[in-house]
């Protein structure tokens, strides 16, 4: 028998929610623009998400030549990488690469998304189902539980 998450290469719960997430800020309007304000943009910008990994055309001094955010929001002035953690822990050095990568980062989106991102701001997520901080700082610490508190209510 056939499995439908193999396909789609999802394979931990992780994966799980956070492509569900990704299916309802892509699919509808009304769920992205209450979730808008969680990832810093206003609440009646549009942006557009994304699923993919961005190829960094270096090595980095942790071994990466590419990073994999599990969820990237963008329009033309903000950049929201999202960086998923369900019962798994932060790969070694990853949200260092990730900071240390930023104008990489703009121009990979700006490819992927086909807009100019030189300007745009760059904001990181650490998404956790307790609330855990990245080992690296500035990235917003977001609990699971809260967004969905949150973006349910409205």
């Amino acid at each position: 028998m056939n499995d439908l998450f193999d396909y789609l290469k999802i394979d931990t719960k992780e994966d799980v929610y956070t492509f569900c997430l990704y299916a309802f800020l892509s699919q509808s309007e009304e769920y992205q623009k209450v979730s808008a304000s969680f990832w810093g943009f206003e609440d009646s910008e549009k942006y557009s998400s994304f699923r993919c990994s961005i190829s960094l055309d270096i090595e980095t001094e942790n071994g990466r030549t590419k990073i994999t955010p599990d969820l990237i929001l963008c329009n033309e002035k903000h950049i929201a990488i999202i960086e998923s953690k369900m019962y798994s822990s932060e790969g070694w050095g990853q949200t260092k690469d990730y900071k240390d990568n930023i104008d990489r980062i703009k121009s990979q989106i700006g490819k992927i998304a086909d807009c100019d991102l030189r300007n745009a701001n760059v904001k990181f997520y650490f998404f956790t189902l307790s609330g855990i901080s990245a080992s690296t700082e500035g990235f917003a610490s977001v609990r699971w539980a809260d967004y969905y508190a949150e973006t349910l209510s409205k």
